[in-house]
């Protein structure tokens, strides 16, 4: 299914394939600095279906940055545009914060919006050309990338091992994890494509493909909030000094294998960035 938000469900397939292993550490790390909010069947009982004017998505960013919180991660696809007022929005939201935004690899992609050049690696790819890589993808509107903090693309082989370095066209770009750990840690990394990566003192391997191993709790029981009542209650002071993940977590986004079972997507996705994230306590 195509339109102006790119509904995910038509890459489930593409981004998870194989099972990686559980683990029997749940909770999250102690100074876990994120907090989820995901657009929910509570939400879309409210609300209507998922996807929404990108006036609402502004809303939740501006109540995140009324709360005080450090930074947000929209985890949708804003590549083609949609209502002029909300887009707008979306981008005035963005500049009253520090916005991490999402990209992905797809060469079908005919009229790629731009990369900003302060999006790319200041170094040359690995010639053995071993990276997940494309010549063209689905990038965020110009307006939203020049206001954006920063940008990563989330692309997957296997839900065992995730990307930290990708190609795009001929250059390196950070994975949205990258970008997440990076803000969180408060320092750029040292990078060496297809060897190691070096962030907060700590050292991780990465293979030929530039992606590290990932673990997954033996249970499903993620805490999140309701988009539905983060837009709707005043501040929140649980987000303060944390950055906020808005994702998408409804009854409708069909749910992928991995070791704890069936988990929606973007669950999944916070679950390997707080298994990442682990490495470089």
């Amino acid at each position: 299914m195509k339109h102006s938000s790119r509904f995910p469900i038509a890459l489930l397939f593409a981004f998870f394939g194989l099972i990686g292993r559980a683990s029997a550490e749940s909770p999250p790390p102690g100074d876990w600095p994120f907090v989820v909010v995901f657009v929910d069947s509570k939400t879309e009982k409210a609300s209507g279906p998922f996807p929404y004017d990108r006036a609402v998505y502004a809303n939740a960013i501006n109540k995140a940055a009324d709360s005080g919180a450090k930074g947000v991660v929209l985890k949708f696809f804003i590549d083609k545009p949609k209502t002029a007022d909300g887009d707008q929005a979306l981008v005035d939201s963005a500049k009253r914060t520090k916005l991490i935004v999402q990209a992905r690899l797809d060469d079908e992609e005919k009229t790629p919006n731009p990369l900003p050049d302060r999006f790319k690696l200041a170094m040359n790819p690995p010639s053995a050309g071993k990276l997940l890589s494309g010549k063209s993808g689905w990038l965020p509107l110009p307006a939203l990338s020049a206001a954006a903090y920063d940008l990563g693309f989330i692309d997957y082989r296997t839900i065992d091992r995730m990307p930290l370095v990708e190609r795009y066209q001929d250059v390196l770009v950070r994975s949205l994890y990258l970008c997440c750990l990076e803000f969180a840690y408060g320092e750029r990394a040292e990078i060496s494509p297809g060897k190691s990566i070096r962030l907060h003192g700590k050292t991780a391997t990465l293979n030929e493909q530039g992606e590290v191993t990932v673990e997954y709790p033996a249970k499903d029981d993620l805490t999140s909030i309701s988009f539905a009542d983060f837009i709707q209650q005043p501040a929140r002071p649980e987000v303060k000094d944390k950055i906020v993940i808005v994702a998408y977590d409804s009854e409708r986004f069909e749910a992928v294998d991995t070791p704890m079972g069936k988990v929606r997507p973007h669950r999944a996705f916070v679950y390997a960035l707080m298994s990442i994230y682990r490495k470089f306590r």
